[in-house]
């Protein structure tokens, strides 16, 4: 089976408070903090617009009519964008399986809100198909990681580049990291406990983990959860500008 980024839907993980950035994101939500005058969310959707995703569905919690906003300001040129409102914080893991039930695909892509991997998603989409696996992780190199690969925790992988598990390292200096871009099955996802839950933690680690299998990508890793990776923010990712030209509406 061919799977068609155009008719997958892409879930983003906009669920998390942005602590770790003080007083920045008091009023608005890390993910929709300005990078070159414009949020950091778009960045993301316009580049994954621009590779040929149309439908994007968004897990969101702390200023949750921010991201609303977002939504109707931007679908115009993004295309088809639903924002799914957690009444609690559910983490990663509650988070995904949250987004799942709005969604029309039967393969997922869900990648982090507040990140940045130079990943394409067709391939990850195209390999996930060829494995059959349930889950498939980007990984990136510990020196490809904008700012350092510390608290992050490397992979453990086997010999057929399957998930292990993850190591409890507070600095990781190499190895592969999660890149937090996943493809992952629909049916799956909703057997997953409900409730608030951590991917890496639980479902990742748990003994009914699904089969997951690791894309180990050249791509480097931006986060921008600290101080210094959001101010490096625009050097590193260049002008939004760029990524406006020949997107189109649907």
């Amino acid at each position: 089976m061919h799977f068609s980024l155009s008719t997958t839907d892409v879930i983003v993980l906009c669920g998390g408070r942005g602590t770790r950035l003080g007083a920045l994101t008091r009023e608005v939500p890390k993910p929709l903090l300005p990078v070159g005058g414009r949020p950091f969310l778009l960045r993301l959707l316009l580049q994954w617009r621009k590779e040929g995703a149309r439908r994007f569905i968004l897990s969101a919690h702390y200023l949750a009519e921010q991201f609303r906003a977002f939504a109707a300001e931007y679908s115009d040129v993004l295309g088809k964008i639903s924002v799914m409102t957690e009444e609690q914080p559910l983490g990663t893991g509650g988070g995904i399986r949250f987004a799942a039930l709005q969604s029309e695909s039967g393969t997922l892509m869900v990648a982090n809100g507040d990140s940045y991997v130079s990943q394409p998603l067709q391939p990850l989409l195209a390999e996930h198909d060829c494995r059959g696996m349930a889950f498939t992780m980007v990984a990136v190199g510990a020196d490809r990681v904008v700012g350092g690969a510390r608290q992050k925790g490397a992979l453990k992988i086997g010999t057929r580049d399957e998930l292990l598990g993850f190591s409890t390292e507070e600095t990781t200096t190499a190895g592969w990291i999660n890149g937090g871009l996943y493809a992952l099955d629909r049916k799956a996802v909703l057997s997953w406990p409900e409730g608030p839950c951590s991917l890496e933690n639980e479902i990742l680690t748990s003994a009914s983990r699904p089969r997951t299998f690791v894309l180990k990508s050249g791509g480097v890793l931006l986060d921008i959860g600290t101080p210094h990776n959001y101010s490096v923010c625009s050097q590193k990712l260049g002008p939004i500008e760029n990524l406006f030209r020949n997107i189109t509406s649907p």
